[in-house]
């Protein structure tokens, strides 16, 4: 056999494997038969339908940052008042798969309010996810502001560590997701810049 050639991957007569491996969500049927005393075959089984899954999770991605962005009010005219709202910003290096099997299709951002929590909840991947963020070609970065709910507030948790952690979801042509690990836990610090109130007099 030509092993370049696009064949199915298997075992030849001669015990010389056609190599080209399996392609995600290809299908083949496969057929069983009972080898008599002289070597040759018997009738063969009903065939079963088998799908080919990639089920192996891409490389975790990576927190680049976690920082609070103010945005000011829409309206000039209440810049004085030094109103607007602050949010963490979580700042994703995006999963770089050399190929389909190793890339990611999205990613979950997950929120802790310490840097071990999440330790706790690996057999629930939906214990701490705040979002989602589809995978962005050709991007390295993209971010993903925490407006979920219980996002932290200025008002709730000005100076206080807030921990982030991002999973990736593995393409693949079957149902059902398949979740890398989580990134390396990356915290980040509301801090109350509002300017104290001019002096009089």
């Amino acid at each position: 056999f030509d092993i370049a050639d696009d064949g199915v991957w298997y075992l030849g007569a001669d015990n010389r494997a056609v190599r080209r491996p399996f392609a995600d969500g290809e299908s083949f049927y496969y057929y069983v038969a009972a080898r008599g005393i002289t070597g040759l075959p018997g009738q063969l089984s009903p065939g079963t339908l088998v799908k080919m899954c990639d089920r192996l999770p891409p490389n975790p991605p990576t927190i680049a940052s976690v920082l609070g962005v103010f945005a000011p009010p829409a309206n000039p005219a209440d810049w004085p008042g030094q109103g607007g709202t602050q949010v963490m910003q979580v700042k994703i290096r995006q999963v770089a798969g050399e190929d389909f099997s190793e890339s990611a299709k999205g990613y979950y951002v997950y929120r802790w309010s310490t840097s071990s929590e999440y330790l706790n909840s690996v057999g629930n991947p939906t214990v701490g996810r705040i979002g989602y963020l589809a995978h962005d070609p050709g991007k390295t970065f993209i971010t993903f502001n925490d407006t979920a709910p219980g996002a932290p507030k200025i008002s709730t948790h000005a100076d206080r560590a807030v921990w982030y952690t991002v999973r990736p979801v593995g393409a693949s042509a079957c149902a059902g997701e398949t979740l890398g690990g989580h990134s390396s836990p990356v915290a980040g610090v509301l801090r109350d810049f509002k300017a104290p109130d001019g002096p009089t007099g």
